[in-house]
């Protein structure tokens, strides 16, 4: 029986690396991504693909011609977004609009990876049907990206999810990823714990929308880990799992480490839905770093 075509755009990222892993053990992955060259010597096709150039879009994936077409592109720099709002705007709008009409002409399924950033973290527990209300120029370009796909109405999974981190090749440094570099060197760090949100590892995120692709799900979720922590106390899970002395942790206010960017105090995503409804396994904070430390050390 011939396997499913998925094209993974943004391929070369975290998250884009490990779609490949899991979506090629059931599906014919084709991958694409802004940068000239694959990162990872996959044995897959490779694409220059830039979501934000329609014509250069619209012929490639006309020729590739996926079922489905897994958005992992974006652009995530929260606090350089507040100075660099057209590229901002043309990776998170304009590339996402791009991909959904493609979808639609081509009568494909987009996943598309949105973040809990689209919520002012004023209450905390959001659910998928809580309005958004971001705060910085990253979350209304997420939210927007969000109403692009809705109103294009191609056939979709909208996957909002949160603090994304985890080990590649060549990837951009997240959270987990720093606090590891600091204390491995031995390296005091500050660390706000007035700022809350669902670690996630990108393994359990691609594995999560995998499942989701199975059971053929349509409209709007949250997939993040499944317990929402505070920064403070997600840096001071990594040095307990990873052997690291919590001293070299401090803990301090946002007020005490201005950003440029206004972030969400309690951004927690509500993932009821995922895991009751669709019977989705998303993991723990111990579960996650158990996860991490296993792929580091391979």
């Amino acid at each position: 029986m011939d396997r499913v075509k998925i094209l993974i755009v943004g391929s070369n990222g975290l998250l884009g690396q490990k779609a490949v892993q899991t979506f090629r053990k059931n599906y014919e992955v084709v991958t694409g991504g802004i940068e000239a060259e694959p990162f990872v010597n996959h044995d897959l096709a490779y694409h220059h693909l830039d979501i934000t150039d329609w014509r250069s879009l619209q012929r490639k994936i006309v020729e590739i011609d996926p079922r489905i077409i897994f958005n992992a592109a974006a652009y995530t720099q929260v606090d350089r977004a507040e100075t660099e709002r057209e590229l901002c705007y043309a990776v998170n709008v304009t590339g996402v609009k791009n991909l959904a009409k493609i979808c639609k002409a081509q009568d494909a399924e987009l996943i598309h990876i949105s973040t809990d950033y689209v919520f002012d973290g004023v209450k905390g527990n959001y659910s998928e049907t809580d309005e958004p209300n971001p705060l910085g120029y990253y979350g209304q370009t997420k939210w927007e990206g969000e109403k692009a796909v809705q109103a294009v109405g191609c056939r979709a999974i909208i996957a909002r999810t949160a603090v994304l981190f985890g080990y590649g090749v060549r990837v951009q440094m997240n959270f987990a990823l720093w606090v590891i570099r600091e204390l491995t060197a031995n390296r005091p760090i500050r660390v706000v714990d007035d700022q809350t949100g669902n670690t996630t590892i990108a393994e359990n995120l691609a594995a999560a929308l995998a499942a989701l692709a199975e059971k053929n799900a349509q409209g709007l979720f949250h997939v993040a880990g499944c317990e929402p922590v505070s920064r403070y106390n997600f840096a001071v899970a990594v040095a307990r799992q990873f052997g690291f002395a919590r001293q070299l942790i401090t803990r301090i206010c946002s007020k005490d480490f201005p950003q440029q960017a206004p972030r969400p105090m309690n951004a927690g995503l509500n993932v009821d839905k995922t895991q009751k409804e669709y019977g989705i396994k998303l993991f723990t904070v111990e579960e996650s770093l158990r996860l991490l430390q296993k792929s580091i050390n391979l």
